[in-house]
């Protein structure tokens, strides 16, 4: 059925993308648009118990004791600060902070850090340095341990030694160390903006109709 602009997702007729339908002789489909509703409907949360991490979870990294989060910002060796705010257990931040998203780590229990180029990893053992790479090794995959008062013990697994990911707030940087600098906490999103409208008159607007009998 055609939609016109609503608030509201279409809940009967409509297939999801993937799904597989029976046909009738003839049937005509039209592609519902989803306009999304925006950073502002987004919460991010503080977890405090590493269970409720997912692969697949939305993260950020954020100093533990200030407003800095983990940047967008590749250095050579390290990741840039980015301003954030924090709201009791939330924040909210600006397009400069990294998102991550969770995936399966190489090693057991552990997560990667997608930053949608690339895996966030402990790059040296003699050097505090933190770098992005293409493929996912050991180095880029972490474990984490977090206390109830949502401080985060982010350790990678590979062979580089200086594999635990901090904030080193004489240099703004967050980085890789043996020990040291100060804590980190992990804020998740939680729920999110989703979609505000759908129709079927956006421009472009498509529709197929497919003929039983032989048609197109």
């Amino acid at each position: 059925v055609e939609v016109a602009e609503t608030d509201t997702k279409p809940t009967s007729n409509y297939y999801e993308l993937g799904a597989e339908v029976t046909l009738a002789e003839t049937q005509t489909f039209y592609a519902v648009f989803a306009a999304g509703s925006g950073g502002g409907g987004e919460t991010w949360t503080l977890v405090k118990d590493v269970n409720d991490l997912a692969v697949g979870d939305e993260i950020v990294i954020a100093a533990s004791g200030s407003d800095y989060a983990l940047s967008t910002t590749q250095n050579s060796n390290n990741r840039g600060q980015a301003a954030v705010t924090k709201n009791g257990e939330t924040i909210t931040f600006g397009n400069d902070v990294q998102v991550l998203t969770l995936q399966t780590g190489n090693v057991s229990n552990s997560f990667a850090f997608y930053t949608g180029s690339g895996y966030l990893y402990a790059a040296s053992s003699s050097s505090n340095y933190l770098r992005t790479e293409n493929t996912l090794s050991n180095n880029s995959s972490w474990s984490i341990a977090i206390t109830n008062a949502g401080v985060a013990t982010i350790t990678a697994q590979g062979t580089n030694t200086r594999n635990l990911l901090r904030y080193n707030s004489s240099s703004s940087i967050f980085s890789c160390y043996s020990s040291g600098q100060l804590d980190v906490s992990i804020y998740k999103k939680a729920g999110g903006g989703g979609y505000s409208a759908y129709s079927t008159s956006c421009i472009p607007t498509y529709s197929i109709t497919y003929n039983f009998a032989g048609g197109t």
